[in-house]
């Protein structure tokens, strides 16, 4: 099993994608955010369910590690990074895309990746939350 390259992996691909934005790898900018009446106080829970995104997902793709898993896998979590400032930027409608993109692209991959579609179940799950949250930012909130 390759858990460990598959978690370096994981670490390399959102450094990357950070570093594609031009931001910093460690630090995300709420303060756009913050301009809205639902204000989301504790983002703990949130960087919480993405670590365990991070390392369900390094089991997952230790199962398949190969260069078409890798590469299948790549696509996928590469946008869920990027989400996140796209999202704190307050550019709902692409965040939404973005979730959209990413949970539809986790269901292919679950029937794609053959030795355990199931594995795939908390990424979509992840993917769907994310187009729910930038949905309801989009249309529900209210900003001061």
């Amino acid at each position: 099993m390759y858990v460990l390259e598959a978690t370096l992996l994981n670490v390399s691909l959102a450094v990357f994608t950070r570093i594609a934005q031009c931001t910093s790898p460690l630090r995300i900018n709420t303060s756009a955010i913050n301009e809205y009446n639902e204000k989301i106080h504790n983002f703990y829970y949130l960087r919480l369910a993405f670590g365990i995104l991070v390392l369900s997902n390094s089991v997952l793709i230790a199962e398949d590690w190969t260069i078409r898993g890798v590469a299948l896998y790549a696509v996928y979590f590469i946008p869920v990074v990027a989400w996140f400032e796209i999202f704190y930027a307050s550019r709902f409608k692409t965040a939404f895309v973005i979730g959209l993109f990413s949970a539809c692209f986790a269901m292919v991959n679950a029937l794609v990746f053959k030795p355990h579609p199931f594995l795939w179940v908390y990424a979509i799950l992840f993917s769907s939350f994310i187009t729910y949250i930038s949905a309801y930012f989009e249309y529900c909130v209210v900003k001061n």
